[in-house]
């Protein structure tokens, strides 16, 4: 069996007679081999696709889903069994290693592009924020629009003619930022979660592992979630391994219990049973203040830490349930909970629904997770749980020090507070360690900056509600010409004293004009 055409051009360019005569006197009887029908070639495809995919679970796999992204461009190549036989002995190689962790659907997709579009499967792994992730009508993404439609009506203009529209139909169906680009349907930021929990390829955080064919080192795999979210219901267990991902660090720096924290929140509507929602709740308010890690700190002008994503997942697990079992599962959690930052930033957060601690007003009624009579109750509890702990010398090491501070004081009144201070500061050690849970790291960037830069703070007035800076300002400056300080104490030392000369100046810290004169 051969192709005629290949065989006579080959034939004439090794004889001096045509290619076609030479072959009638070898070949006396040909047979012409039928053209298959498209109907036997999705046959055929399926059925080696079957195997591959056996024991893919059923949740993973959206036929409604498959059927729109096969027609719409995966069956433009499915032109002959060959073409079927390089994409399925492909995926029999690239599947198994990734099988759990990616949408099946997504990457039959992105494997057939590999195949038989190269050069746009190249396009997409070096270009993935051109591809994955939200849009928005509004706001700075969509002013970058512009750009992104340049982008993609330049790379698609070199495909081949014959396949710039069923790539373009495809790309859009597996990238769904794709259809603001080559039409007029945007989707919004809570899109992003829903994407991730299914393992799309649209995904920034799933992104990768198409490409790389494993799991980025670091990240927590969709078989590790599940394993992780089946501990759920115990929750000193399911605490226990939450402080253990915490001491797991990334190649980036950042802690496991970041990714993990961060991937919890997709299940946080409805995956997670209800009858659960008491013990994970119980796990943050006992072992959260564990997971407050210096290297989970924001990293920029739009990142933010753990105890934010911490308050995300406790305030969406608390709207799943009615207000007086929300207040009995709080005062449970909060009554046997050890992690004082969170507790007090929780306690304070349900505060502000109130309009207090800063709240510019009140929020109606009917928003408030839980009423001002069980508030005050909370509130109580919170306080019991500060004073504990400052009697018991743990409440310096405790994370987020000058909230704490700041709520003790509104709870209890400044002389309380101011007394436990003066307690604190009367050693060395403990005036640097105060200072130093002052310490404030701000991100700053110029329109001449590439990146951001950081810059630290410590007013003497942040100080002014527990103690006078000047009382301390002789000590601080002979404690920082120590050769036993940490670094990070030796630049909280330095920042105090800067900002107490400024402001010793009659100027204020927070002018950018103030630094330069100093």
């Amino acid at each position: 069996a051969f192709d005629k055409k290949v065989v006579i051009k080959a034939l004439e360019q090794m004889q001096s007679l045509p290619g076609e005569e030479y072959l009638e006197k070898i070949v006396q009887v040909p047979f012409e081999l039928p053209l298959p029908g498209k109907t036997s070639l999705r046959k055929l495809l399926f059925e080696r696709l079957q195997p591959i995919f056996a024991d893919t679970p059923n949740e993973i796999f959206d036929q409604i889903y498959w059927s729109n992204v096969y027609f719409n461009g995966i069956d433009h190549w499915i032109t002959t069994p060959r073409n079927i036989v390089r994409l399925t002995n492909t995926l029999r190689v690239t599947y198994p290693a990734v099988k759990g962790e990616v949408n099946p659907v997504d990457f039959v997709a992105i494997e057939a592009l590999r195949v038989f579009c190269p050069p746009v499967y190249d396009i997409i792994r070096k270009n993935p924020e051109a591809f994955t992730g939200h849009t928005r009508d509004t706001g700075v993404l969509a002013s970058n629009m512009d750009n992104i439609k340049l982008f993609h009506n330049s790379w698609i203009e070199q495909v081949q003619e014959e396949d710039r529209e069923p790539v373009k139909r495809l790309l859009m169906r597996i990238f769904p930022k794709l259809e603001a680009v080559w039409g007029n349907t945007w989707y919004g930021v809570n899109w992003t979660s829903t994407w991730r929990k299914q393992l799309r390829v649209c995904s920034p955080d799933i992104f990768p592992i198409y490409f790389r064919l494993s799991i980025p080192e670091g990240d927590i795999s969709n078989a590790e979630m599940k394993a992780l979210l089946s501990l759920a219901c115990d929750s000193k267990v399911f605490g226990a391994k939450l402080v253990e991902l915490a001491n797991q660090q990334r190649p980036d720096g950042t802690t496991r219990v970041r990714a993990f924290l961060e991937r919890l929140e997709d299940y946080t509507e409805k995956e997670i049973p209800l009858n659960c929602v008491p013990s994970i709740l119980q796990a943050l308010f006992d072992a959260g203040d564990q997971l407050l890690r210096p290297e989970d700190e924001p990293r920029g002008v739009l990142d933010f830490g753990n105890d934010i994503r911490i308050g995300r997942i406790i305030w969406q697990l608390l709207s799943r349930l009615a207000e007086p079992k929300r207040f009995d599962v709080l005062k449970k959690a909060i009554s046997k909970g050890k992690a004082i930052a969170v507790i007090v930033t929780e306690v304070a957060t349900l505060g502000q629904q109130h309009g207090k601690y800063g709240a510019n007003r009140p929020e109606p009624e009917e928003n408030r997770l839980i009423s001002t009579q069980h508030l005050q109750e909370l509130e109580k509890i919170a306080l019991e749980k500060v004073r504990n702990a400052a009697k018991q010398n743990a409440l310096l090491q405790a994370p987020k020090l000058p909230l704490v501070l700041y709520r003790w004081r509104d709870w209890a009144g400044e002389d309380e507070v101011k007394r436990w201070v003066q307690q604190v500061i009367s050693n060395d050690k403990g005036l640097v360690e105060f200072l130093e849970k002052f310490l404030q790291k701000n991100f700053i960037q110029s329109l001449s900056d590439v990146v951001g830069r950081i810059r630290y703070r410590l007013d003497p007035e942040w100080l002014k509600p527990f103690l006078e800076p000047s009382q301390i300002i002789d000590r601080v400056r002979k404690l920082a010409q120590s050769d036993e300080l940490t670094e990070n104490q030796k630049i909280a030392l330095m920042r105090f004293i800067e900002e107490y000369e400024i402001r010793q100046r009659g100027m204020d810290p927070n002018n950018p004009s103030a630094w330069e004169v100093g």
